[in-house]
């Protein structure tokens, strides 16, 4: 729970165990009062203390029924977020590592504040000689002096910067009287340091999807001649954040010698801004100005602004599968000539026969205009196979238990409300529809599948996408597993990525390729994948 203070995880774990302060107090031998000074931040445990251990297993003595362990299970599983919960741990281990990683957290704040507040240096602008820093433990503010004079601060060293930066940004989200809603960032230099599995990248993460939770717009701009590979690896980074609408990325490419005037911006409107500049020996932040009234923060706002002139946006926002526009710009990507890798885990529609199609659209509750507009569309990607099957490539990565599970559970893992609804495909249904995949793996040279297990692919089955050589990419962001965390996501309109920028789509084609070279041949041999394939078939059939 690296993005939480200690005080605020003990106290969420004692609502969940339903456990009193002054309970807890006298099951490790403590004065109650340690106990709420823990819970209000005032006090963290020493690193050489043993207080932690005490109370992970004080919290696992109060636990008297399997019922009661699996509930407190499922409000931590709630509780965590998702890539720190780690279900192979035993309870006390999950409950020991949150608190250690809470401590470690606000230890570290504390730490990083203090020595921010070491390297800032006051240059006193004008005769506003006597503007004093306030106390960043108490909350640094950014004073503005009369007649626009203000006090500017200077900080040094690079983690300095960022966890400024942070500061800023955790402090600014949570003040309800700023009206102006808007951060921007420049990451004109460096993707690598919001890349990291550190506690300044999940507190920066944790802070953005509470920004966007409360209503803030955020805006990155970025160099795409800095690496395109290093985008791919901060949409897959971003990709929770990314769903929603209020986070925007624009990109340009440092060749325009426009973009050479900054290093890095960091702006939070109404509150403040960092102007940072980098070392000429390596690539990180050596310096910044704080600029703290709203006169200097309008005046970079603007100057910001300005570059948007000749920038793009990285990828524009397409609803759910559910609504027809998306179909329309699915159909209207694989028209385009070109090559196509599909990596989204789940059997492809594109495999599925026109009239069995049409039947499952008739079963549900969607109007003849709509039947007719997805069969329509559907034809429209069927017909486009069948003609570039021939001169293009066509792989797709689906997880075998896609196929187990439409076996076993006669369910569609692909988003199924779309076209089945509350439809259960029969034995029949889904016989004709794993004969018409072997079908077409038999008839076209160009046509692979590669089945593997979901489990083995965690580090890169969280971001799904298909890429079509030359035209564009789809992308969808988020699978429902993740939904708790974000208010802002809504599930009736779920949110997919186009990108159409060519570096990019080039850069997704050869991710895609090693990917695909990794898998073990037995996994993607055509023989191997229509063998196994006919397995499941003979599950369905009578004995």
């Amino acid at each position: 729970m690296t993005e939480k203070s200690f005080g605020l995880c003990l106290n969420e774990l004692l609502k969940i165990f339903n456990i009193k302060g002054s309970t807890l107090a006298r099951g490790i031998n403590v004065d109650s009062s340690l106990i709420y000074k823990w819970i209000r931040d005032k006090r963290v445990p020493s690193y050489n203390s043993s207080y932690i251990n005490l109370i992970t297993k004080f919290l696992c003595s109060n636990i008297y029924s399997s019922a009661q362990r699996n509930s407190i299970n499922n409000l931590l599983r709630e509780w965590s977020i998702k890539e720190l919960y780690d279900e192979s741990l035993d309870l006390d281990d999950i409950i020991s590592k949150n608190l250690y990683e809470s401590q470690g957290y606000s230890i570290e704040k504390f730490t990083e504040k203090r020595k921010v507040k070491e390297t800032i240096h006051d240059y006193n602008i004008g005769r506003n000689s006597d503007v004093k820093n306030e106390s960043l433990n108490a909350g640094y503010e950014y004073p503005q002096a009369p007649n626009h004079k203000e006090n500017i601060n200077i900080i040094y060293g690079h983690k300095n910067i960022l966890y400024f930066a942070l500061n800023m940004l955790e402090d600014a989200i949570n003040i309800t009287s700023i009206k102006d809603k808007n951060i921007f960032v420049t990451l004109n230099n460096n993707l690598d340091f919001l890349m990291k599995k550190d506690s300044f990248t999940l507190r920066w993460k944790s802070a953005l999807i509470k920004a966007l939770n409360l209503g803030w717009n955020v805006t990155y701009l970025i160099n795409l001649n800095n690496n395109v590979d290093k985008v791919i690896a901060f949409i897959k980074d971003m990709r929770l954040i990314m769903n929603s609408p209020r986070f925007k990325i624009y990109y340009f490419r440092s060749e325009e010698k426009s973009f050479n005037l900054i290093n890095e911006l960091f702006i939070i409107k109404d509150f403040g801004t960092l102007v940072c500049f980098l070392s000429s020996k390596v690539n990180k932040l050596e310096h910044a100005f704080v600029f703290s009234s709203s006169v200097s923060t309008n005046i970079l706002t603007t100057h910001f602004s300005s570059f948007f002139a000749a920038c793009k946006p990285l990828f524009s926002y397409f609803p759910t599968q559910k609504l027809i526009k998306f179909q329309e710009k699915f159909a209207e990507v694989e028209s385009m000539l070109g090559s196509r890798y599909c990596f989204k885990g789940d059997i492809s529609t594109l495999s599925m026969p026109t009239g069995l199609y049409e039947k499952f659209l008739k079963l549900s509750n969607k109007t003849k205009e709509e039947i007719d507009n997805r069969v329509y569309l559907h034809n429209i990607r069927v017909n486009s196979f069948k003609e570039q099957i021939k001169y293009y490539k066509f792989k797709d990565i689906w997880f075998k238990e896609s196929i187990e599970i439409l076996v076993s559970k006669k369910k569609y893992a692909f988003d199924q409300y779309h076209i089945l609804e509350d439809v259960i495909p029969t034995d029949e249904d889904i016989i004709c529809h794993l004969e018409n995949v072997i079908h077409m793996l038999e008839s076209n040279k160009n046509f692979e599948i590669a089945l593997i297990e979901q489990s083995k692919v965690d580090s890169v089955s969280k971001l799904y996408w298909m890429v079509k050589e030359n035209s564009g990419i789809l992308i969808e962001t988020l699978k429902s597993d993740s939904k708790e965390l974000f208010k802002f996501y809504d599930y009736d309109r779920e949110i997919n990525l186009f990108i159409s920028e060519k570096s990019v789509i080039k850069a997704f084609e050869n991710y895609f390729i090693s990917i695909w070279n990794q898998i073990d041949n037995e996994n993607k041999d055509k023989e191997k994948v229509i063998n196994w394939l006919r397995e499941q078939i003979s599950n369905l059939k009578p004995k």
